[in-house]
């Protein structure tokens, strides 16, 4: 079978081994004999004497097979769970530390406790830990988890600790301080791997990036910088921007853009942007970035070449690379396309105006574009300058929506030439989305999600906070009858989540025309 194959089983004993592990030792342990478990167990006046190592080794054997098999479940759950929030050396660390704390605490402070046994106190600790952790990624999910503990450990405090049911069920009485224990010892990792994640999200996520600014511009400039390119071309003497190098600059003037957030004004002088096109405000916030920041030095922006008094190209940006001592010129451009089944090639994105198509778009930037300093006339207009081109690197940005209920599976050519995780949304005719529910397109465990109908000045990022319900949304869809393709942002608490395009029922007829 195709899944089962070496690079298969590399992957889950890299994933898993930890887990695997620590599941087979409770199970491989619960066959020994009771004699074996009375040196395994916590017993005070043993520990006292030097037999330490009760205190871990009490926690992997069991009262019962059902003791046994409670505790396997347990701990299987909430690895399954939050494996992608807590990976195998998170889980070491949180489970030894939550481990001390209940052998630890069950010794030092509950003597009335004659012997211990079970991971249940541990379990507690690698649940809490994980649910703090997992506020970053899942937060419905933590939401529920704790919930539930906070919950447990309520009834547990009113009914003078577990269940009768319970303790029938395991064969003795429950120990729930030991709960208490390890809950306390994983709060510490838990907050501590919480913020170390936040901070690494806010960095390398574009939306959580963009959402540390309040100003729409400084916030159209963070996504310009930080998002994810969305062409993955390259060619003999040229290649597109990497998301890695994308993430670099827009971290390095984090500091600028936190100062722009407070004093706009520089800014907005610069930007002009009530007076652009889309395209020519996208290269202002690249030229504002270009005369802020250290690293690159501008020598030219859109530099025309003429050859026999005719225009034949320009260069969008020319520019210096002070670090590596390079000349390079970019061609820089901001696109949305909208598929058309079965998105299996550029020739089936279209632009939203149906005036643009992907592959016409792509064709133009590496074959004409980008290789205009090969041309005799572009020679003697960069000599001029003492223009020498060292590198060439195509800078575009935007996103991809992809038509409802289509899974994109993009075949080898066309993963050839967009990112791999380029920017994505989904895009709906109108009558597609009068007939769905809010949860078909956005699903909120604990809060409601809001609508907003957006105009070109949002294509980039949010930036009012007006918003309505899904049946408002619809009402407005009704009476106002959407004449061209429109984005609509989906937020929760004012936070973006998810963009889509809404447009007319007859706008895959007119592309298919193109």
């Amino acid at each position: 079978m195709e899944w089962f194959n070496l690079k298969t089983i590399n992957s889950f004993i890299h994933t898993w081994w930890f887990s695997v592990l620590i599941l087979s030792s409770i199970l491989l342990l619960s066959l020994l004999p009771t004699e074996a478990k009375e040196i395994l167990d916590l017993k005070h006046q043993p520990i006292a004497q030097g037999e330490w190592w009760r205190i871990f080794s009490s926690q992997v054997i069991h009262l019962s097979f059902n003791h046994t098999l409670l505790n396997f479940a347990g701990y299987a759950f909430v690895i399954f769970s939050f494996r992608t929030e807590v990976t195998p050396a998170r889980e070491i660390i949180i489970l030894l530390a939550s481990a001390t704390a209940v052998g630890l605490g069950i010794h030092f402070l509950n003597p009335e406790i004659y012997s211990y046994v079970g991971l249940s106190g541990a379990i507690y600790g690698v649940l809490v830990a994980s649910v703090i952790i997992g506020i970053n990624q899942t937060p419905g999910l933590s939401i529920l988890f704790l919930a539930f503990l906070l919950g447990k450990f309520l009834f547990e405090y009113i009914n003078g600790g577990a269940s009768s049911t319970t303790e029938e069920l395991i064969g003795g009485q429950v120990a729930t301080d030991s709960h208490l224990y390890g809950a306390i010892a994983g709060l510490v990792p838990g907050i501590l791997y919480y913020l170390s994640d936040k901070k690494h999200l806010m960095l390398n996520d574009t939306q959580r990036f963009v959402d540390q600014f309040k100003h729409p511009l400084v916030r159209d400039l963070a996504w310009t910088l930080h998002s994810t390119p969305l062409l993955n071309v390259s060619g003999k003497n040229f290649r597109s921007i990497t998301s890695a190098e994308c993430r670099s600059i827009a971290i390095s003037f984090l500091d600028t853009l936190k100062l722009m957030d407070k004093t706009p004004e520089k800014l907005e002088k610069a930007l002009d942007a009530d007076n652009a096109r889309l395209g020519l405000y996208f290269e202002r916030l690249i030229t504002f970035w270009l005369t802020h920041q250290n690293r690159f030095e501008l020598i030219d922006h859109n530099l025309k070449v003429e050859e026999n008094k005719k225009t034949i190209g320009e260069f969008d940006f020319i520019i210096k690379d002070k670090q590596n001592n390079e000349v390079i010129h970019c061609e820089v451009a901001v696109k949305f396309y909208l598929g058309v089944s079965p998105c299996n090639s550029l020739h089936s994105f279209h632009g939203p105006g149906k005036k643009d198509r992907l592959d016409i778009k792509t064709s133009h930037l590496i074959e004409k574009q980008i290789q205009l300093s090969d041309k005799p006339a572009a020679q003697e207009t960069l000599a001029k300058s003492h223009i020498k081109i060292d590198k060439r690197i195509i800078f575009v940005k935007g996103r991809i929506f992809y038509p409802y209920q289509h899974q994109p599976n993009p075949s080898e050519h066309l993963l050839n030439a967009l990112h791999r995780q380029h920017p994505q949304g989904v895009w709906y005719t109108v009558s597609e989305l009068l007939a769905l529910k809010p949860t078909a397109i956005y699903r909120s465990i604990y809060l409601e999600a809001k609508f907003h109908l957006t105009g070109k000045d949002e294509w980039l990022t949010l930036k009012h906070t007006d918003s309505a319900s899904f049946a408002e949304l619809k009402k407005q869809l009704k009476k106002n009858q959407i004449e061209r393709p429109t984005v609509i942002i989906v937020s929760v608490s004012g936070k973006e989540k998810k963009r889509l395009f809404v447009v007319p029922d007859d706008w895959v007829t007119n592309s298919e025309d193109q």
